[in-house]
């Protein structure tokens, strides 16, 4: 006879490594990364486990978004793939979810998203990942044209490190220097550790830290 497959997720150890999330970064605000179904622990049971302690939720896509807001969680969710086209902007301003920039396209939508509700975005800059963002050249051209945007509140700045797991390449502190460097005069609030970084690079934490894998 055989038996199903289970996976039997402990959320007590969830917790206590949120925990430790927050003993890393005791100065920064915490948004889990729960994307790809949290990393295949269940979306929903990690979000209402996490949302007493969080302060916002990351996700990969739209669809992970509405599916948390179906179930009822009312923290920040901020989408870090964006949107694509206006549908999925309107529906973004009706869940009130947050989205990430990080191609001229999606400044585009904002610019012509003129019906009252308005987003807050993080605006991603490409310090070296080379996987989503816009260029260091662009960065402060697409920050004030976010700021003129009726549909925009806050604008806030992120990016992602390629390999802070490795202490020993430079390239960590670069992608640091290289963010700092162009978002300097603009006094954003910023978010660019990972789990690595939150880690094992202390002085990249800023405001906000966005820990995935270490969660689980």
């Amino acid at each position: 006879m055989t038996r199903a497959t289970q996976a039997i997720i402990d959320l007590a150890a969830l917790r206590h490594n949120f925990r430790r999330v927050q003993d890393f970064a005791p100065g920064a605000k915490v948004m889990p990364v729960i994307k790809a179904n949290a990393y295949g622990h269940g979306l929903i049971q990690v979000a209402n486990t996490l949302a007493p302690l969080a302060d916002a939720f990351a996700v990969a896509t739209l669809d992970e978004g509405v599916v948390l807001r179906n179930a009822g969680i009312s923290l920040p969710v901020t989408v870090l793939q964006g949107v694509s086209n206006k549908e999925e902007m309107r529906l973004a301003q009706e869940l009130g979810l947050d989205l990430v920039v990080h191609q001229p396209e999606q400044i585009i939508l904002l610019e012509q998203a003129v019906n009252g509700k308005r987003l807050d975005i993080w605006l991603k800059a490409d310090t070296g990942m080379n996987r989503l963002g816009v260029s260091p050249e662009v960065f402060v051209s697409a920050y004030r044209r976010l700021k003129a945007c009726e549909a925009v509140t806050e604008i806030r700045a992120m990016s992602h490190f390629a390999c802070a797991d490795d202490p020993a390449n430079p390239m960590t502190e670069r992608q640091y220097q290289l963010f700092r460097q162009i978002t300097a005069e603009l006094m954003l609030t910023r978010s660019l550790a990972n789990s690595a970084a939150t880690m094992a690079w202390p002085h990249t934490h800023h405001e906000w830290v966005r820990p995935g894998i270490m969660l689980y």
